[in-house]
């Protein structure tokens, strides 16, 4: 867990350095400006917890310094140090002041700057002569409170000092900037994105005073997008828009006005449903992605006459009929979602083309057009269901790059004359055979093949000398041309999942390979001139039929990562021992028994991975590896850990478990740790689990030593009692001590200083203690409920007894214990404050709720309500959050007014829920809230303004990143109810088949029989009897779903009769499916 969430954060600060430097990326490849090519200075990357081998941080290069003195010598020194990155550890380190002498910057990045340091750092780079790009990355910036303001006193001043600063970038929250970045009328670049911040009250921008403004950015949902915005930006070339606010209409009018704009993307803009283009006739890049609702008419492409880019992203279809009046266009990707399309005979007639990438389009064909792009470098035509493409793409013979992944191939075409074709991607088709003339592409590098039926690969495979990566997993391949070893410049070879009997001899020619994925086929023994790749630096040996590893194998010299997963292998070689450069080693499901003696020769070792093995006792020279960091012995026979562990003194993670489950009366296994451990300072996480005859006194006696320990598991280990220790001095922060024995607990846990998450479920403790707690205090209630700790120590207020209460009634309820529920709930209200007294009435009136005890629930949700303005006052509580909480409150309160037959009262009620809804809501509370306001407004005949409120809902449901089944299906549902039947075509079109199981996919065939009777595709009964007929071979139930809605719009609608009839009928026999709540 801990190693896949450090690997997450250096994607994410990956992520970040590619936003600085190259802004909103677009899908294809554009020029770079001369900042964009300055090497970046940067710190040298220390992570706080090394939980993984060093090859997986970031090296230190030939831009990396150790702290700014250091930077400053450098640069003394004769470096130039155009641009620099500044993150947490160089702040911490102090000594900004030094900043001051680097007068050659012209791109600074700043990140994780928080308000404290923004004056010191800003006051010593106030006189840089040089400073052209400013970027700020990060999300320490986001308190809009007086104290933050008073705080940036010098920024505003030093940024309006720097006089060639033209480009800002800034990742965060804006409005704290805005009275700098709004007042900088020499800014020509500026990027913009808070998809990081929180949903905050929505932003306008005024650029009006950046009338030289050339390339604009603006990317998140809290931006509302004016035409005020642009008044003045009469120079604006390129304007880049993601997950903002517009409205349809006025932005069509500020499109018009940037007559000079070369380049648009607009990117997920849900409100944005209809764009002309013929004012913007300078265009010469447009990319429109994902914008829900958005229709773009091709035949205004006709008015585009300097295009050379065009990237269309939609989920529904789009005509491209006009797409051939573009003649200059050079680059061209259409990408949609399994959307049924037809790609124009005239496509022949782009012949500037140099980029085509087709993707997720349901094509019939291809058009035989397609072999006349003769300037084509790059086709891509990926998912898209052809089970053949043209012959005429033979003729391509500029091509470089061919992709026809994830289609229906079972052949490939005649390649052979395109002898310039570099890359070769055709994963994921049904390919059987490969042409004996694919030998003849000399130049190709890349060959993917994976996820085919092949079962050989052809004689003439020896001659594709110039191949780097191979890659041809999941097939039937049963053996490898023998010539295969005349790849010589093979760097990436993946065999994985194949019928594989042996590999080749000549494999150990492969003099350049250095990652090679042999898992999962039917090897019984790998080839001796193995051992001679010498340049392999990886090797992954899976699932195979393997008893031993070749001895050559420590000829490997240069291997970092060895990875053995199950094969019945007894026994390692001992040159294993001369892999001296390894780094990391897993060996998982084997049935080894030992390690080699001399396994400590294994002196660059930092993750070792044994699990799943047979192993009884590990080897002394293990202390040796005093690089380790991390050391997994999962699932073995282990009964002791050798003395010299306590040499591993970086040893951060040790995992030790027994083989089997822990049952009555075993025996066996780890009983005591060495004396040594205490030695591994430190050690972060320790894990000891199915070890039935552990001595708790010794082990726990010992780990209370290690004070850098954060994370303590011993479970399954049949502990009856926890010794006496210095509960005081201990370090942890997390104890699991699940499934043992303990039948007592000693109170003196609760003076841990820090530990917080404690876990003690399946013990034989009381009730109150035998259960997990997210915290001290939490655990401190434990104590009380049982007896063992007086009530008195529990002060109040207090926020964390609160929850605690509402924890141990949802354990309750969930056994159906609802009287003790109760009573846990009213103690959750005794202790809370005021500031967030409304979440335990909340919770109780749910409670009640649910048990239709309609008059207790209302009360309690009036108690919520009254103290739902105190949230807005609570530290931890942001006022976007409370106003949620509020509205949930009168939502729910309409409801239960709604079930005991008080319309009039519920409307109100919703009515109120609909004023405090956030903005900026991205849940489902407004789908349902604008839900219930048109079902009330229905009934009130109110029919046009019902029929606003279920629009709304839509758009709100159509907003949510992940909606679940039931909301997708709702949408479809609302659609046909305010007549848009395109729209719930697309809703339907777009359920993904992975959620649409059993009663959703009932009520799916439900809905879209009610939509074919719409919209005259079928008669009444032919959709009965189609609907009748899928019944009959599906027997799901549906759970959960109302036709209240539905029903109460057929009594109202004007259809006709016949059409009234075939719904009313359809929906009668769903209703057959029903399951009705207990």
């Amino acid at each position: 867990m801990q190693f896949n969430r450090q690997l997450c954060w250096l994607k994410a600060i990956a992520l970040l350095l590619i936003w600085a430097t190259k802004g909103i990326a677009q899908p294809m490849s554009k020029p770079v400006s001369a900042l964009d090519r300055l090497p970046f200075w940067h710190p040298v990357y220390k992570p706080v917890n090394t939980y993984m081998p060093s090859s997986y941080y970031p090296k230190p290069d030939a831009h990396s310094f150790e702290n700014l003195d250091q930077l400053l010598q450098r640069a003394k020194a004769g470096e130039k140090i155009e641009a620099l990155s500044i993150d947490q550890s160089v702040y911490r380190q102090g000594n900004l002041a030094v900043l001051s002498q680097l007068s050659s910057v012209r791109v600074l990045s700043l990140s994780g700057l928080t308000v404290g340091q923004t004056d010191s750092l800003f006051q010593a780079v106030r006189n840089w002569p040089s400073l052209e790009r400013l970027v700020i990355l990060g999300y320490a910036l986001i308190e809009n409170k007086p104290e933050t303001a008073r705080l940036l006193k010098t920024a505003p001043n030093t940024i309006q000092q720097w006089p060639k600063l033209m480009d800002i970038r800034l990742n965060g929250d804006y409005r704290l900037w805005k009275p700098i970045i709004e007042k900088l009328p020499t800014l020509k670049i500026l990027h913009l994105d808070q998809n990081s911040v929180p949903s905050i009250d929505p932003i306008v921008l005024d650029l009006s005073q950046l009338n030289k403004l050339e390339q604009l950015k603006v990317s998140g949902q809290n931006w509302v997008i004016k035409p005020e915005l642009f008044r003045n930006l009469t120079q604006l070339q390129e304007l880049s828009l993601a997950i903002v606010k517009v409205d349809s209409t006025t932005f069509q009018q500020t499109i018009d006005g940037l007559t000079n704009l070369n380049i648009l993307t607009l990117d997920n803009i849900r409100s944005l449903r209809e764009l002309r283009l013929n004012k913007l006739t300078s265009l010469k890049e447009f990319y429109v992605n994902n914008n829900s609702e958005l229709v773009i008419n091709t035949r205004d492409f006709i008015y585009l006459p300097a295009l050379e880019r065009l990237t269309i992203q939609s989920a529904h279809p789009f005509d491209l009929s006009g797409i051939c009046s573009l003649a200059r266009l050079r680059s061209l990707r259409l990408t949609g979602r399994g959307t049924s399309m037809k790609i124009p005979d005239c496509l022949g007639q782009l012949n500037q083309l140099t980029e085509l990438y087709i993707e997720n389009l349901k094509l019939d064909r291809l058009p035989v057009s397609i072999g006349s792009l003769r300037q084509l470098k790059k086709l891509g035509v990926s998912y898209c269901g052809l089970d053949s493409v043209p012959a005429d793409i033979g003729q391509l013979t500029a091509l470089e790059d061919l992709n026809l992944s994830g289609n229906k191939l079972a052949q490939l075409p005649d390649l052979s004359r395109i002898r310039s074709l570099h890359r070769l991607m055709a994963s994921g088709n049904q390919l059987v055979t490969l042409p004996d003339a694919l030998g003849q592409l000399t130049q190709l590098t890349t060959l993917e093949l994976s996820r085919n039926k092949l079962t050989q690969l052809p004689g003439s495979f020896g001659r594709l000398s110039a191949l780097r990566t191979l890659n041809v997993d999941n097939n039937q391949l049963e053996r490898l041309p023998d010539d295969l070893g005349k790849l010589r410049k093979l760097h990436w070879l993946s065999l994985q999942n194949n019928q594989l009997r042996e590999l080749p001899a000549s494999i150990g020619q492969l003099d350049s390979l250095q990652q090679l994925t042999i898992g999962n086929n039917r090897l019984k023994n790998l080839p001796d001139k193995l051992g001679q790749l010498r340049n392999l630096t990886d090797l992954s040996i899976g699932t195979n039929e393997l008893t031993a590893l070749p001895a050559t194998i420590g000829g490997l010299t240069k291997l970092t990562r060895l990875a053995i997963y199950p094969n019945p292998i007894t026994e390692l070689p001992a040159s294993i021992c001369e892999l001296r450069n390894l780094e990391s080693l897993t060996i998982m499901g084997t049935q080894l028994r030992l390690l080699p003696d001399n396994i400590g020769a294994l002196i660059k070792l930092e993750q070792l991975m044994l699990s799943n093995n047979e192993l009884i006792a590990l080897p002394t020279s293990l202390g040796n590896c005093q690089e380790l960091t991390s050391l997994s012995l999962e699932r073995n026979k282990l009964e002791g850990l050798p003395n010299s562990i306590g040499r591993l003194v970086k040893l951060r993670n040790l995992r030790v478990t027994g083989k089997e489950k822990v049952l009555e009366g075993a025996t066996g296994g780890l009983q005591q740790l060495p004396d040594s451990l205490v030695y591994c300072t430190n050690l972060w996480d320790v894990a000891i689990e199915r070890q039935p005859q552990l001595d708790i006194d010794d082990v726990l006696t010992k780990l209370a030593r290690l004070k850098s320990l954060f994370n303590l598991s011993l479970t399954e280990c049949n502990i009856s009692h926890l010794p006496a220790i210095p509960w005081k001095e201990v370090s942890w922060s997390m104890l699991n001590l699940h499934q043992n024995r303990l039948m007592e607990l000693p109170v003196e846990i609760l003076y841990a200083p820090k530990l917080n998450v404690v876990s003690l479920w399946d013990n034989r403790l009381p009730d109150a203690l035998n259960q997990g707690f997210h915290d001290k205090e939490a655990l401190r209630v434990g104590f009380v409920e049982a007896g063992l700790v007086p009530l008195e120590s529990l002060r109040k207020p207090n926020r964390r007894v609160t929850a605690a209460y509402q924890q141990i009634a949802n354990q309750k309820a969930r056994t159906r214990d609802w009287s003790g529920a109760m009573t846990d709930l009213q103690k959750a209200i005794d202790y809370a404050p005021d500031t967030i007294l409304s979440l335990p009435y909340a919770h109780r009136a749910s409670m009640h709720f649910f048990r239709r005890e309609y008059a207790d629930a209302l009360a309690d949700y009036d108690k919520a309500i009254e103290y739902a303005p105190m949230l807005r006052k609570d530290k931890f509580t942001d006022p976007a959050s409370a106003n949620r909480n509020l509205a949930t409150y009168w939502q729910q309160k309409a409801a239960i007014l709604g079930v005991t037959g008080q319309p009039e009262e519920a409307f109100k009620a919703i009515v109120q829920a609909e004023r405090f809804l956030p903005t900026n809501d991205q849940t489902p509370l407004s789908g349902h809230i604008y839900t219930e306001s048109g079902r009330y407004l229905a009934q009130k005949n109110k029919l046009v303004e019902a029929d606003s409120n279920f629009c709304r809902a839509i758009r709100a449901y159509e907003k949510l990143t992940y909606p679940d089944p039931g909301t997708r299906l709702t949408i479809v549902e609302l659609s046909l109810l305010t007549g848009q039947y395109d729209r719930a075509q697309r809703a339907l079109n777009n359920l993904p088949t992975e959620q649409i199981r059993d009663g959703y996919e009932i009520l799916k065939e439900y809905l879209a029989n009610c939509l074919s009777v719409l919209k005259n595709e079928q008669t009444g009964s032919q959709a009965l009897e189609r609907l009748t007929k899928y019944f009959s071979l599906h027997p799901a139930k549906v759970y959960g779903w109302s036709f209240d809605l539905f029903d109460g719009w057929l009594s109202r609608s004007k259809l006709a009769s016949d059409k009234l009839t075939a719904l009313r009928q359809l929906t009668d026999t769903t209703k057959e499916r029903l399951v009705k709540p207990q």
